[in-house]
């Protein structure tokens, strides 16, 4: 996503400009306003725009001037020459290719942070660069090594589907001459002793005592008799 640089200095005279950046992108807009109401967006005009792409990597530029047209360049160490008035105009190599497609399909993804006027504008900016310069048919050495890499897939794609069947074969010449003993058959386990029981010894009625009956000569005893007066 882009975020906005502060530029602490403003040149006096000429177009004032913005420094957006993304991990891709750095994004200078230079523009001029007419007045000083107070929709300051509604009368900003955009006079100049230089997008500079693929910044960490192989850093390239496209610049546009309202009085001057698009100008795109390879960088060799930084900077941008429209707002240091031409201080840096040697880091830059003019010429080169532009891939509009795969800039503007980049520009979209980190786009959705920047002001929508801002945002537009380049877009446009690159369709319309895009429809002036499209890209050239490829050249017949462009061609023949495009064949050429073709061809040298397919004998790749060969040579390995032929090393895979070799290798299946043998594998199986060498499963034939070394079969793998059998597996041992499983020995089910004796069947456990049966659990002994003691013997119940016999169980014996024993007879039951009778209380012996008191002597003739010996007078019953009664609580009845106590309690008489």
């Amino acid at each position: 996503m882009f975020r906005e640089i502060t530029i602490s200095k403003q040149a006096e005279d000429g177009p004032k400009r913005r420094w957006y950046q993304s991990d891709y992108f750095d994004l200078y807009i230079f523009y001029i306003r007419h007045s000083e109401r107070m929709d300051k967006h509604a009368d900003r005009e955009f006079v100049g725009m230089q997008l500079c792409y693929d910044i960490r990597r192989n850093q390239r530029t496209l610049e546009w001037k309202k009085s001057g047209g698009f100008s795109p360049h390879a960088v060799k160490k930084g900077g941008d020459t429209m707002s240091d008035h031409g201080s840096s105009a040697a880091l830059l190599q003019k010429g080169g290719t532009f891939d509009a497609q795969k800039v503007i399909d980049r520009f979209m993804q980190d786009s959705g942070s920047l002001p929508g006027q801002v945002k537009t504008f380049v877009l446009k900016t690159l369709a319309e660069y895009a429809k002036l310069n499209p890209p050239a048919p490829p050249s017949p050495a462009e061609l023949a090594a495009a064949a050429a890499a073709r061809v040298a897939e397919q004998i790749a794609a060969q040579v390995q589907a032929e090393a895979d069947a070799l290798h299946a074969e043998q594998a199986t010449a060498e499963a034939k001459a070394h079969p793998a003993p059998a597996p041992a058959k499983a020995v089910a386990p004796p069947p456990a002793p049966a659990a002994s029981v003691a013997p119940t010894a016999p169980v014996v009625a024993r007879p039951v005592a009778k209380a012996p009956a008191p002597p003739a000569d010996v007078e019953p005893f009664s609580l009845d008799g106590l309690l008489k007066p």
